[in-house]
């Protein structure tokens, strides 16, 4: 927490160490999406189906702007919940539709960002992906050699290398 130097009122500091301008790039960005969709005075459409993913994009906006982690968080929440309404015919897919397309991309590399530029969201996320590296058995770990190989035929170079080491493991 800090004094506000301004209004003289305390306020909660982000703790990141990510770029003033990154934050506020992304924050625009996911804004920008949301006004490619107008839920209030379009009724019947075919976005409505997704009017959920940016209703939670919206208030991650609205409450977290300065909390990268946060927006991180709704960003992902909302690809995995868009990928599942694609896969199942909910509403037009990115390959159909110009505005879903851009809205599903902007996420994409929202998301991206700010991974790549927050320490602790890089650190939070290569901690579950251990957590669930743990659980995996060894007929997954099989099935896994088995593709490496498998993509080491059809590769070279420091690839090909890199998956011929993987079924030696």
């Amino acid at each position: 927490m800090s004094l506000n130097p301004v209004t003289g009122l305390l306020r909660v500091d982000p703790l990141s160490g990510m770029p003033k301008d990154h934050l506020s790039d992304a924050v625009a960005q996911l804004n920008n999406v949301l006004d490619l969709f107008d839920f209030d005075t379009v009724t019947g459409n075919q976005y409505l189906p997704i009017e959920a993913e940016w209703r939670i994009i919206h208030q991650a906006v609205d409450a977290y702007a300065d909390r990268p982690r946060m927006l991180y968080s709704a960003c992902q929440r909302t690809i995995r919940r868009l990928e599942v309404k694609f896969a199942n015919g909910v509403c037009p897919s990115p390959d159909e539709d110009a505005d879903i397309s851009d809205s599903y991309e902007t996420v994409t590399r929202v998301s991206v960002d700010l991974l790549e530029r927050d320490s602790q969201i890089k650190e939070v996320v290569t901690a579950r992906a251990a957590g669930k590296l743990a659980k995996i058995t060894k007929d997954m770990v099989e099935v896994l050699q088995n593709g490496a190989l498998e993509l080491s035929q059809i590769s070279e170079g420091a690839l090909a290398n890199e998956l011929r080491a993987l079924q030696m493991r």
